[in-house]
């Protein structure tokens, strides 16, 4: 089995950032990392990884859309559904959840790394304490805790 990283066709790192952070690189880059954790056998990260690719088709969606072929960047997609009633704005509240998912994985990983020896579903929960947590109602929570078990 090829190490984890050796799976990740597109790094952040590579993201053009020019003028702003370009769309499809980034899409690109997040759907890389969300799917090299078909190596892990955690369900939780079932749940995660399907949220963070919903969000990522969100986005995705938005961009491909025809009216927005002009836009390029996360910042262009922000200020042209700015212009849109707030329950109209489904890319950037996309975005926002594709962010915040990143975000989760991202503390889990440094979390997983710092402490070597700790269960990686410790390192998930510790993680979703610190990012998830207080976006989430009490059934989501529940939800969340019950996944990891």
């Amino acid at each position: 089995m090829p190490p984890f990283l050796s799976t990740v066709r597109k790094s952040f790192v590579d993201v053009t950032i020019n003028g702003g952070v370009n769309i499809s690189q980034f899409l690109e880059a997040s759907e890389s990392i969300v799917n090299a954790f078909d190596r892990f056998e955690l369900s939780a990260l079932a749940v995660v990884k399907d949220d963070v690719k919903g969000n990522i088709e969100k986005v995705r969606a938005w961009y491909e859309d025809t009216s927005n072929q002009h836009a390029a960047t996360l910042e262009e997609l922000v200020k042209g559904e700015s212009q849109k009633p707030r329950a109209d704005r489904t890319a950037t509240q996309g975005l926002l959840w594709l962010v915040r998912g990143l975000s989760f994985i991202c503390k889990a990983l440094q979390s997983s790394q710092a402490n070597q020896g700790e269960e990686l579903t410790t390192s998930f929960t510790k993680s979703y304490d610190q990012t998830l947590k207080k976006h989430h109602n009490r059934i989501v929570n529940t939800t969340f805790q019950v996944s990891q078990s």
